[in-house]
């Protein structure tokens, strides 16, 4: 419960899990650089669920975003 949550599609979820619709990359663009702001290590993490054309857009707006705000921030991916 104390670590905030960012989700691209959903409505808020809890207290801690809050969502934003728009289009796959621009949503994730900004996940990305929201999350680049805030790690503390440099490391944040991308969870896709499956291998699929909708969730590589989501990846590569996240990437995007991350390196925007810190080219050194790596994203780590699970698909």
């Amino acid at each position: 419960p104390d670590i905030p949550f960012i989700h691209a599609i959903a409505k808020n979820i809890g207290d801690n899990i809050h969502g934003y619709a728009v289009q796959e990359q621009e949503s994730a663009y900004v996940m990305g650089a929201f999350a680049a702001m805030m790690t503390q290590t440099k490391k944040i993490a991308f969870l896709g669920g499956v291998d699929n054309v909708d969730i590589n857009n989501y990846l590569s707006g996240m990437k995007e975003g991350a390196a925007a705000v810190d080219p050194s921030v790596e994203v780590q991916v699970s698909k």
